[in-house]
């Protein structure tokens, strides 16, 4: 899968590649069919989305569905659509510029198959979104938005699965990579340990590191094995529903 770093000149240079890529289409049928790909009921309501997106000078990068990209347009224009694939996306030019890859060819590999893998991705993906929605940084290559000084990292607060209290600590790895720290239910002295690799519960009752990749791509270098967790909340986060907002979930430590 891939995302778009949304904004006016992607959408055209999407748009191009797509009529290009489906001829026999009206061009207005591809206009909605890419906003319901992108998560919209209309195109006149990405369109106001992006006019926001560009005033606020934030970058925001957006999945591109595939599946819904098909269904909106064989709504609009018929059973021809049925033809059209739902990995098109793909094939267009992912060059991290216009479409950003989510998934690396190591995403294949990695399966969050045990309760505590699945809580260290909750966690983190939880952390990335909000570090994300308080504009601390975005998904693009060296895009650190925190106070300064900034080679010192920044501690933010946000809640996991709406009513745990969580802290994340992010900083910048090197590489266009961020490292990021997260402890649910904090200690009395969560915010100054969660800083620290290894810290375990005495940052919280759930703790878990992880690395976010922006320059090949977007997504999470799966390191599960970080988490520690108190065994009566393991379940809980576990189980929660964390949705990655422009990122991929997995991939491969990058050493």
């Amino acid at each position: 899968m891939v995302a778009l770093n949304l904004n006016f000149n992607t959408l055209s240079d999407v748009k191009s590649a797509l009529r290009k890529a489906l001829p026999t289409f009206r061009s207005a049928h591809i206009s909605e069919a890419l906003a319901a790909a992108l998560g919209f009921r209309c195109n006149a309501a990405l369109r106001e989305h992006v006019a926001q997106i560009e005033q606020e000078g934030f970058p925001q990068l957006v999945l591109l569905n595939g599946s819904s990209f098909r269904q909106r347009l064989a709504e609009l224009g018929g059973s021809a659509a049925t033809s059209v694939d739902e990995s098109i996306f793909d094939a267009l030019d992912a060059n991290g510029k216009v479409l950003i890859a989510t998934q690396p060819r190591t995403s294949a590999s990695i399966a969050y198959a045990s309760a505590r893998a699945q809580g260290w991705r909750n966690m983190l993906v939880t952390a990335v979104n909000a570090g994300v929605a308080q504009k601390l940084f975005s998904l693009m290559p060296g895009d650190n938005r925190w106070p300064m000084p900034r080679d010192e990292g920044y501690v933010y607060e946000f809640a996991f699965d709406d009513d745990i209290e969580a802290i994340g600590y992010v900083n910048d790895a090197g590489w266009d990579e961020l490292s990021i720290h997260v402890a649910l239910r904090p200690t009395g002295e969560g915010r100054r340990f969660v800083r620290t690799v290894n810290a375990g519960f005495y940052a919280g009752e759930a703790y878990a590191t992880g690395w976010l990749e922006r320059r090949n791509g977007a997504w999470l270098q799966s390191s599960p094995e970080s988490l520690r967790c108190r065994k009566n909340l393991l379940s809980r986060i576990a189980s929660a529903t964390a949705i990655p907002n422009g990122f991929g979930d997995r991939g491969k430590v990058i050493f």
